[in-house]
Formats: structure tokens, sequence, C-alpha cells
């Protein structure tokens, strides 16, 4: 190939260190394809099924009840209860993989109990 045929794209990118590893992270817009965070997915379910569960058939039990029915500890049940108030842009953003690079499982847990005020919640959580 001559170099007059070359062709160089450049593409804004920087790596960043997430959880344990490291991700390229591009800029917003310059990746179709968004791949859903199974973890995030995984915690949002599992904290709408402990709400439920709780509205519809506990409705007296104490948090250390559901906590020791559900075999976790209560600062943890507690965390997982709020993560189903979250605003709902932000778990459709989970749920198709349009959340921030750098939220993860473990710092979503650690945001809690973090701003009820949805706003709040979208700056505390990088979304804005």
């Amino acid at each position: 190939m001559r170099d007059e045929e070359a062709i160089v794209l450049s593409i804004p990118v920087r790596l960043q260190r997430i959880g344990q590893g490291t991700r390229l992270i591009m800029h917003a817009g310059t990746s179709s394809t968004a791949k859903p965070n199974a973890a995030l997915i995984k915690l949002l379910a599992r904290a709408h099924q402990q709400q439920q569960h709780q509205l519809l058939h506990e409705k007296r039990a104490s948090i250390n009840e559901l906590a020791d029915r559900a075999q976790m500890n209560a600062s943890y049940a507690t965390r997982l209860l709020r993560l189903a108030w979250l605003a709902p842009d932000i778990t459709q953003a989970i749920l198709h993989g349009r959340h921030p690079p750098a939220l993860t499982a473990d710092k979503l847990m650690r945001a809690v109990p973090g701003p009820v005020d949805w706003q709040e919640q979208r700056v505390a959580l990088g979304f804005g």
C-alpha cells in the first residue's frame, strides 16, 4: 500500500481503571453497541425482587426479619432495597448498557443511601 492510499482514523480514547480492571473508554456516541453490565443488572433485579416480595408478602416485617429470610445482613438488605428507588432513567440506562463506564455494582451499592432526589442521584452516579 502506498502512503497516499493510507487512511488514518483518530478516535479520542482514554484508559480508565474500573473496579479491578482497566477499560479503553471512547467518548459518548462513538460506539453504537452498548454492552450491559451483568453485575449491575443482577443487582437491580435483586433489589426489585426484594422490594416486590416485601410489598406483597412482608408488610409488617422489619428490615432485620427481611434480611434474615433473604440470608443477608441488614445493612446490605437496606442498601439493596434503596436501589429499587433509583431514577427510572438511571435504571433504563443500566439495563441498556448506557451507564457511565466507571459505574460498577460495588460503586452503586456504596452510593446508597445516596440522594433520594433523582437529579442528585444522576449527579452522584455520573449521569449528569
